[in-house]
């Protein structure tokens, strides 16, 4: 069964859907794991036994704070890619972004530092003709998002608006 099949009602048909990678969450890991060795060594030169026992606390605060982060980005950051609009979600815990409408896209760039290329994540940046900036951030295969992103905004921009047919049928 295909969902939002038709557009008779003005509803938007689903191009694409993408989300947060968990491989973004890599770096931020690694560095967790560096604080937790440093945490845990240091235990080692304090004579209390009060003053050993923070380490330990704080590396237990860490990991489920950040294995949290990284499970709560996974399952709510949405990249959904209509016919007419981009439609980001980021969650309950951020306020709702409103539509990028493709036809007032003018700009869309995509990159990746060293590490992200490393991983297959990157990010994406799409400006509107307001100067509105929007940022898909932990994207895999970014490249490929923008040049799907890119051929829907040229297929949206060719067809004549519903305006400009209205008003020449008058």
């Amino acid at each position: 069964m295909q969902r939002n099949r038709g557009t008779a009602d003005g509803a938007l048909t689903d191009r694409a859907w993408q989300g947060y990678d968990p491989r973004a969450a890599v770096p931020l890991a690694a560095v967790a794991a560096l604080a937790s060795a440093a945490l845990l060594a240091g235990r080692w030169y304090l004579d209390d036994l009060t003053a050993a026992l923070v380490p330990y606390a704080l590396v237990l605060a860490l990991w489920p704070g950040l294995l949290g982060l990284a499970l709560y980005r996974t399952i709510t950051w949405t990249y959904r890619l209509t016919d007419r609009a981009l439609l980001v979600d980021r969650g309950f815990l951020n306020r709702p972004e409103p539509p990028v409408w493709l036809r007032d896209v003018a700009k869309v760039e995509c990159g990746a530092n060293w590490l992200a290329r490393q991983l297959a994540i990157g990010w994406l940046r799409v400006t509107t003709t307001e100067h509105r900036v929007v940022i898909l951030t932990a994207l895999r295969d970014p490249t490929a998002f923008a040049a799907r992103l890119g051929d829907l905004i040229a297929e949206v921009k060719a067809k004549p608006s519903p305006l400009r047919i209205a008003a020449g049928s008058l």
